[in-house]
């Protein structure tokens, strides 16, 4: 399962994926940064496509802080699309 969140601000715009899976007892870190430079202002807009095709935004959210993201937060524009094939 891959997620792709693209991130905007000030003018800017950020593309990483997520990779789910991995073995038995096996972790990592799924924490995303996103550098955002000196000139960045202080809110960003956050699109998410999750695995199904559905895409999640967060507008507006605060710079120079952790946001932990979900599929089905509602602070969160959620939008359905059918999955490619």
């Amino acid at each position: 399962m891959e997620s792709q969140p693209d991130l905007e601000c000030g003018g800017t715009r950020q593309h990483r994926f997520v990779i789910g899976g991995g073995t038995y007892l096996s972790h990592g870190d799924r924490r995303l940064l996103f550098g955002l430079g000196d000139d960045a202002r202080p809110r960003a807009d956050v699109t998410v496509t999750w695995p199904d095709g559905s895409v999640s935004r967060w507008h507006r959210l605060a710079a120079g802080r952790y946001h932990r993201l979900e599929r089905d937060d509602p602070a969160a524009v959620m939008e359905r699309r059918a999955a490619s094939r």
